[in-house]
Order: structure tokens, then sequence, then C-alpha cells
């Protein structure tokens, strides 16, 4: 089969695709809109590995802005696509074992805590800026969405560095109290361990302006635990565009991979004692 062939092959589809589109929406549209009176013209020009279309309309504005929508519709789906496989390669990986493990140890943000975590091999290990942030871990994909997660690790005060209570870990208004106070809108949470120590974790939203007024919206899953009188948090983490509705299924994909690397912590030093 030809070039001309392939083409003309793959046209007559999205040519009859849009044309259908026309005759089931044309009594939403204002106005006559019929099928002869949308002329669709596509054109492919093959770009090494890649393909680009260009619709060019003649008339029925309604129904362009109408396909543009869809177009634009379909353009997330492929993003979402391509975040959620890259999460099942991640998936994938752990139940494998092929994955990286960082350790804190001598680290000096680690204040004196030695934690190690399994992470997945395609996500960048970096050191964290801020001065509590041991190390930060992401992935970005498409350009678009970034995957993260971050180790915190602080001192607290003296009356609480024997650890969580139990009746503190389940007690939904307590877990709701970190969310609160850094302004963020809570979503959910609950009580767990971490290496046999009273832990919990809550899921909250972030929105937050940066440089340029540039909106990004954050989807957050941390998990909090008091370990030899230092408070530990494991943030994990997905951010984009403010107002994009695929995060949250992005956030969904990652949240298995996100449970796994916390149930993989260990504290070397609790067992060695």
């Amino acid at each position: 089969m030809n070039q001309s062939v392939q083409l003309t092959a793959r046209v007559k589809p999205l040519r009859q695709f849009a044309e259908g589109l026309v005759y089931c929406c044309s009594p939403f549209v204002s106005g006559s809109l019929a099928v002869p009176d949308l002329f669709v013209m596509v054109q492919i020009k093959l770009c090494q590995s890649s393909e680009c279309f260009r619709f060019i309309f003649k008339k029925g504005e309604p129904m362009k802005k109408f396909l543009v929508g869809l177009i634009s519709f379909l353009l997330i789906i492929n993003h979402t696509t391509l975040a959620v496989a890259s999460a099942k390669n991640d998936l994938a990986d752990f139940k494998a074992k092929r994955v990286s493990v960082y350790d804190t140890k001598g680290h000096s943000k680690a204040k004196g805590i030695r934690l190690t975590i399994p992470y997945p091999k395609s996500w960048v290990a970096a050191e964290g800026r801020h001065p509590n942030i041991v190390q930060k871990f992401e992935k970005t994909i498409d350009e678009k969405y970034v995957v993260s997660t971050i180790i915190r690790i602080q001192r607290v005060p003296k009356n609480i560095e024997s650890g969580y209570t139990t009746t503190e870990i389940n007690s939904e208004q307590f877990r709701k109290i970190m969310v609160e106070e850094i302004g963020s809108e809570y979503l959910s949470s609950g009580a767990t361990k971490i290496e046999a120590e009273n832990a919990f974790w809550v899921a909250y939203l972030q929105h937050q302006t940066i440089a340029a007024s540039v909106d990004i919206d954050t989807l957050v899953l941390s998990f909090n635990v008091i370990y030899s009188r230092k408070l530990i948090t494991i943030a994990h983490r997905v951010y984009g565009a403010a107002n994009d509705q695929k995060l949250i299924e992005i956030f969904d994909a990652y949240v298995p991979i996100f449970q796994l690397m916390t149930l993989g912590i260990i504290f070397p030093d609790k067992w060695s004692r």
C-alpha cells in the first residue's frame, strides 16, 4: 500500500466522524447546519514518527467550536492515558522489585534519623532545598504533570517526643489540624502504622500561585510518624495546572505506588539496638 492510499484510509474515518457529529448535534446548534454545510479538510503531514493534524473549517462556526472542544477533550484523555500507563509501569517495576532505595544515613538534615525508602527507578532523586526536607524524588509526565515524594524530618516539642497516641491518630479532628495549619483543603485521612509506630495519613488539596501568576494545584497524600523524637513526614504529591480535572485520576493511579513506598520504609537502627 503506497503512502497516498494510507493517508486516504486515515482521513476517511476522520471525515465520517466529523460529519456524524454534525448530523447528531445539528438540533443543538444555532441556525441551519446540515452535513453539506460543513467542509472539513484534514491535512496530514508525516513528521518523522509523528502525525500532525490540521482541521480547516469552511463554515459552521458553532460546530467548529464544538469540535475544537472535543479535540481538546481528547488531548486531555491522551495526557491521562500517558500518566496512567506510566503509573502501571512503575507499579510493575515495584512488584518485580526493580526499585531504587534511598538511605538517609549520615545526612545532616536527617537529624540523626536513619530510614530507607524504595522508589521507582524511573524517578529522579534530588536534594531538598528546605532545611527540613532531606530528599525528594520526582517524575515529570508529558511535560504537564509532576509526581513526587519528599522526606521531611523535623524536631518536635518535648511533650510529644514519645510519639502519637492511639487516641490521637484515631481522631479525625486531630488529623485535620495539619491541613488547617497550612491552609489547604482537607479531603480524607486515617490511622496507620509505620514500622510498628503509631502514624496517620491525610489527603488534601493545595492551591498555590507561583512566579508570573501561574496557578498550581497539588494533591497530597501525607504519612506522618514520630520516631526517635523526630517528626517524619513522607509527602506524596501530584501537581499540575490549577483546575485540571485529570489530576485526581493521575493521583489515584499513583496511590498504590505511594502506599508501597511508605510500606517499604525501614528504620534500620530500630532493629539493631
